[in-house]
C-alpha cells in the first residue's frame, strides 16, 4: 500500500525475498494464501451504522452516520456518501517516520473511486425530496493499528459491514392541496425503517505483493517493505473487474505480469479468498 512501510534489514529482506521464492512466507502461508480476517457489525452504539475489521496487526474502525442535506445540482434526486479516513500518530508509527496524511489520502481516493464507478448502492433511494432534500451518509473510517500491512482490505471490509449494517428512517412526504411536497416527516420508531440497497456487493480489492517474478496475496508490512511493487484489483459484486492500481517501489509490473495478477485475483474472488460474502 503506497506511504505503508515497514523497515526491515537486510537480513529480514533476505529471509522474506527467499520464503515467498520458495512459496513459504514467513508466516507458513504459501502464495496464494491469505490470513483470516475478522469482522464485527454493530460496534458502536451512537452510529447509524458501524464495523471493526482485524486483520492480524491491522485493526479498522468504521462509523456511519446521516444528515439530511440538499441533493447535489447535477443529481436532484439522489443522495450522497461521502468517505473520511483518518489515523492517529501512534496508529502508523513504526513505519519509518510516514505521516499518516498520504496513507489515508490514499485510502479516500480508493473509497471513492470504487463507489463512483462500481458501487451497486441504490443512490435514488436516499431521495426524499426531489432538489430539495436527500439523506448524506457520511462513513468515517479511523485506521487504529495498520502493523499487519494489507489496510486496503481490511478497510473495505469494514466499510462493507458498516454499510451492511446502516438503517435509515423511513419518511413521509407532506404535500399541499396541489399535491406538491412542502415537507416532510421523519419516523421515530427504531425499527420504522430500510437499509442500503446493494450495500452488500459494494466492490471488493484483492491485495497483492510482486517480489521479482512471483506475486503473492495479502502481503504483510514487512513483506510490502520488501517489495519491488504492489498490486490493488478491484472486483464488483459481480466478478468483473472495476479498479487496479500498481504502486512501485523498485520496478513496475509488466503487462504480462499485471495480466497474470488479474487472473489470480479473479479466482480468488470466486473462490471466496477475496469475497466477503463468503466470510
Amino acid at each position: 500500500m503506497e506511504g505503508v512501510l515497514a523497515e526491515v534489514s537486510s537480513a529480514e529482506k533476505e529471509f522474506i525475498v527467499g520464503g515467498v521464492d520458495a512459496n513459504i512466507r514467513i508466516d507458513g502461508r504459501s502464495r496464494e494464501e491469505r490470513r483470516p480476517l475478522e469482522v464485527q457489525s454493530g460496534v458502536v452504539s451512537n452510529a447509524n451504522g458501524s464495523a471493526r475489521a482485524k486483520l492480524m496487526g491491522t485493526d479498522i474502525l468504521v462509523g456511519v452516520k446521516l444528515e439530511v442535506s440538499d441533493p447535489i445540482s447535477e443529481s436532484p434526486d439522489e443522495g450522497v456518501i461521502e468517505f473520511l479516513v483518518s489515523a492517529s500518530r501512534s496508529s502508523v508509527s513504526g513505519l519509518g517516520g510516514r505521516s499518516g496524511g498520504a496513507i489515508t489520502r490514499t485510502l479516500t481516493s480508493l473509497l471513492e473511486t470504487l463507489h463512483m464507478t462500481a458501487s451497486p448502492i441504490d443512490m435514488k433511494a436516499l431521495c426524499i425530496i426531489s432538489g430539495e432534500a436527500v439523506w448524506h451518509i457520511k462513513v468515517d473510517i479511523l485506521v487504529l493499528q495498520c502493523l499487519g500491512g494489507n489496510i486496503a482490505e481490511c478497510m473495505i471490509a469494514a466499510v462493507k459491514a458498516a454499510l451492511e449494517d446502516t438503517t435509515i428512517p423511513n419518511s413521509t412526504v407532506v404535500r399541499d392541496s396541489d399535491g406538491n411536497p412542502v415537507d416532510f416527516d421523519l419516523s421515530s420508531d427504531p425499527f420504522d425503517v430500510f437499509h442500503l440497497e446493494g450495500a452488500k456487493r459494494f466492490p471488493t480489492v484483492v491485495h497483492y505483493g510482486v517480489i521479482g517474478n512471483r506475486y503473492f496475496l495479502d502481503p504483510t508490512l514487512e513483506e510490502e517493505a520488501c517489495c519491488d511493487s504492489v498490486v490493488l484489483v478491484g472486483i464488483s459484486g459481480d466478478g468483473d473487474v472495476v479498479y487496479t492500481k500498481q504502486h512501485s517501489m523498485r520496478r513496475g509490473v509488466n503487462p504480462s505480469e499485471l495480466v497474470n495478477i488479474v487472473l489470480s485475483a479473479k479466482r480468488a474472488w470466486s473462490n471466496g479468498a477475496a469475497n466477503l460474502d463468503a466470510m
